[in-house]
C-alpha cells in the first residue's frame, strides 16, 4: 500500500484532530472552566483580522517555532504562558493556512487539556 494512504488510514482511525493552543497563563482557569471562544484579540487586531477565530497549531514543532519567533515577540519576557492540547472531532470546522489552524466555533472545556501552565521559551 501507499505510505501516505497508510498514514491517512491511521489518522482517520483515531477519530479526532490534536491541535495546540497558547495563551497567557492568567487565562488558564477561565479556559479550563469555559472553553475557548472565538474573538479578535490584540494580536489579531494588530494584523487587521476581522473574523472572530480561535488560533491553534498542528504540531509541537509549530508551537516551538512560533514561540521562538513571531509569537514569542508578542508577549512580555516574564509573562507566563500556558500550552493546551485541543482534541477536536474530525468533522469539526477547521481552516488551515501554513502552520496555523483556525475555527470560528467555540471549543468546550471537555475538549481541552492543559499540558503546561508555565510554558517557556
Amino acid at each position: 500500500m501507499n505510505y501516505l494512504k497508510d498514514l491517512g488510514l491511521i489518522y482517520e482511525s483515531v477519530g479526532y484532530n490534536i491541535l495546540y493552543h497558547i495563551s497567557p497563563s492568567v487565562n488558564t482557569s477561565s479556559i479550563l472552566k469555559n472553553g475557548l471562544t472565538p474573538s479578535i484579540g490584540d494580536r489579531s487586531t494588530n494584523l487587521g483580522e476581522v473574523d472572530e477565530k480561535i488560533y491553534m497549531f498542528g504540531s509541537m514543532d509549530d508551537v516551538e517555532y512560533a514561540i521562538m519567533n513571531w509569537l514569542g515577540d508578542e508577549f512580555d519576557e516574564d509573562e507566563a504562558l500556558s500550552l493546551f492540547e485541543i482534541k477536536l472531532p474530525l468533522d469539526w470546522p477547521l481552516e488551515h493556512e501554513a502552520f496555523e489552524y483556525t475555527t470560528s466555533k467555540p471549543i468546550p472545556p471537555t475538549l481541552i487539556k492543559l499540558l503546561d501552565d508555565n510554558y517557556g521559551y
